[in-house]
This record gives C-alpha cells, sequence and structure tokens, in this order.
C-alpha cells in the first residue's frame, strides 16, 4: 500500500510538473505575444505619428501661400512650354495646348485667392458623408513647389484625359484606351517620365480640387450617363464628355492622385448614390459624391486610371 501511494505520489509530481512547465510556456507565449502587440501599436503610433508631423508640415507651408501678397488678377495668357503650342479655348472654356507629339494640356486658372476670374486654389470635401478627410491627407510630392509656381503664375496644367496608352507609351489624348492596373508607385514614375524640361507629375489633392471647383463655378452641370465603366473584359477608352475642355472628370472611372493618408494611397471617383436616370445635377450630397478612397499601395484595377499636371 505503502508503495502504491509512493507510487501516486511520484505520477502526481511528474504531472504537476508537467502542467507547471506547460503553464510557464504558455505565460511566456504571452508575453511574447504582448510584446509583438505593444511593440506593433508603438510602430504603427510612430508611423502616424510620421505621417501627422507631414500633414502638418505641409499646412505650414500652405499657410504661407496662402499669406503671400498677391493681386490675383488673371494672367491675359498661360505661359509657354517648349515643344507645345496653343491648341483651343480660352482662359474662361479652358484653354487647351498640345505637344509635338499630340499630347493636350488645360490650363487651370488659380490662385492664393479668388476674385470673379480666379478661383483660390485649396482642398476640400465635396459631402458630408465623407470616407477619407481632406485634412487627414498629404500631398507624396514636393507640394512647395507647385504652390510657388500657382502663386507666381496664376495655374497650372491638367492632362486634358485620363492618361492613356498609345504604342505602349503614356499619352493625354482622346480615344485612346485608359491607362489602368497601374499601382501609386507606377503612376507617379509613369507622371514623371513624361517629360524632361517641365515638372511632370501625378496630380495632387489642391490641383484636384482646385480643378473641380473651378469647372464647377463654370458650368450649369446636368449629366445623365456617366457608366463608361461596364466589364473587365471591355477597353475603357478616354474622351467621352467635357467640361472646360477637361475630358472624363466627373464619371465612374476612378483616379490615382499623390495623396496619401497613413500611407495609403487616395484615389477620386464619383460615386452614384441614386438612379443615374433621374440625375439632374452634380454635387447633390444624396446623389453624387467626388470622394477619397483608400487604395493599397501595390493594388491595381482596371476601372482606376490617373492623371497628370505639368507646370514650371
Amino acid at each position: 500500500m505503502k508503495k502504491m501511494k509512493e507510487f501516486i505520489k511520484s505520477k502526481l509530481n511528474i504531472i504537476l510538473t508537467f502542467v507547471i512547465i506547460i503553464l510557464a510556456i504558455l505565460i511566456v507565449m504571452s508575453l511574447n505575444a504582448t510584446q509583438k502587440k505593444i511593440r506593433f501599436n508603438l510602430e504603427n503610433l510612430e508611423e502616424v505619428k510620421h505621417f501627422d508631423k507631414i500633414i502638418l508640415d505641409q499646412y505650414e507651408i500652405y499657410g504661407d501661400f496662402i499669406n503671400q501678397e498677391n493681386n490675383a488678377e488673371e494672367n491675359e495668357r498661360p505661359y509657354e512650354i517648349p515643344n507645345f503650342s496653343y491648341l483651343e479655348g480660352t482662359l474662361e472654356t479652358g484653354y487647351v495646348i498640345v505637344d509635338i507629339d499630340g499630347n493636350e494640356f488645360v490650363w487651370v486658372p488659380c490662385s492664393n485667392m479668388s476674385n470673379d476670374n480666379l478661383v483660390k486654389l485649396s482642398k476640400q470635401n465635396f459631402t458630408e458623408e465623407i470616407f477619407v478627410d481632406y485634412n487627414e491627407c498629404y500631398d507624396d510630392v514636393d507640394i512647395e513647389k507647385f504652390l510657388n509656381s500657382v502663386l507666381e503664375n496664376k495655374g497650372f496644367y491638367i492632362s486634358r484625359y485620363e492618361i492613356g496608352i498609345e504604342n505602349e507609351k503614356p499619352v493625354s489624348k482622346k480615344d485612346v484606351q485608359l491607362m489602368s492596373n497601374v499601382t501609386h508607385i507606377e503612376a507617379t514614375e509613369i507622371a514623371q517620365s513624361m517629360y524632361e524640361n517641365i515638372n511632370s507629375e501625378l496630380i495632387n489633392g489642391y490641383a484636384y480640387d482646385t480643378t473641380i471647383k473651378w469647372i464647377k463655378s463654370n458650368n450649369d452641370l446636368n449629366i445623365t450617363d456617366l457608366e463608361r465603366y461596364k466589364t473587365e473584359k471591355e477597353a475603357v477608352m478616354t474622351g467621352v464628355e467635357k467640361y472646360n475642355n477637361i475630358y472624363d472628370i466627373f464619371d465612374s472611372i476612378g483616379e490615382i492622385t499623390a495623396e496619401k493618408h497613413n500611407g495609403y494611397s487616395i484615389y477620386r471617383t464619383v460615386l452614384f448614390m441614386g438612379d443615374i436616370e433621374t440625375i439632374q445635377g452634380l454635387f447633390k450630397e444624396d446623389i453624387i459624391m467626388h470622394e477619397r478612397i483608400l487604395l493599397d499601395n501595390e493594388e491595381t484595377y482596371t476601372n482606376i486610371g490617373f492623371r497628370t499636371i505639368i507646370y514650371k
């Protein structure tokens, strides 16, 4: 009987030791998981702080831009760019230039203050039901260089079309296939590669919103058919509908911009919140929104392209 008790006791000690070891392992695993979680949260916090600093720095730069003295008088004509020539339009209807290869760009008149002829260069939300607030975004470009150019020249050039592809090259032309299925990085590099003698960039948030405001101020928008995107098998073509000589900025095709939110890319699009056949105007908050939407830096879609700006 005594031997039986000793046997049971020894087995219990073994089991107890085993349980203690298992508990110790679980505690260590739990501590490691907690440390990893804390480290992950701290890293995320540091990233957020980093992005917040970029936003604050850019708003300080924009504040200096706004506070500069400027007579805000519209130029009689935009500045000339080597290898470009005037094509058509006026400053009010959309002043179009074309390069020697047939790529077309439109002048967007703006400044750091507004008057009857100029809109104020600024960002804004176009609806109350926003996905991403413009105040929480920064532009992944040298925004100070762009702002200084606008201050001096009272405007910038925007690609007349979403960038298309022709002979394996990026173009701003009518009736070519949309250059889609590109990442934010690829769109950035393509935009920068289009010209060497002038600043060529993916459109930034200030330029995008100001273009929308300028078009809106000059047009009685009445849009009833904006669905260019049908199926992934169908090619999306450029040059469907224009306002102020700028095509396809008010439809279902998204456009990648230079804006980012916490490291994620931003693309812009019109979202249809009601029956498209009954739409009688643009910017009705319950029907259409010109939205900022998050896009993973590596994501690509058939119905998302991009647009460029050029400036000196």
